[in-house]
């Protein structure tokens, strides 16, 4: 959704409105805010994402979108094909 304010277009994503319609990697759910087929996200994505306790998601790339994760609860570990390895706990941002 997009809305005006003072001249300028500000992108809204609303809780509500998230859209699963995206392509899913085993082990985790992902619901879109924004991303590349958003006009002014092209190289930008916004995704709720949910993995359950213990699990393993599948290996995934995120294109050329810049991502940014918050993690809400527990603990993430993740790492990119060079061998880098990372693990973030709950209200951490990381970007990539």
């Amino acid at each position: 959704m997009t809305e005006t304010h003072s001249g300028a277009q500000v992108g809204v994503a609303h809780g509500g409105r998230l859209d699963g319609d995206t392509a899913q990697t085993p082990g985790l759910f992902g619901e879109a805010a924004f991303d590349s087929r958003n006009p002014g996200a092209l190289h930008l994505s916004a995704f709720r994402s949910t993995v359950r306790p213990g699990a393993a998601t599948g290996p995934h790339h995120h294109g050329d979108q810049e991502t940014i994760l918050y993690i809400v609860s527990g603990t993430s570990r993740f790492g990119g094909a060079t061998g880098w390895r990372t693990e973030r706990a709950a209200v951490e941002y990381t970007h990539r």
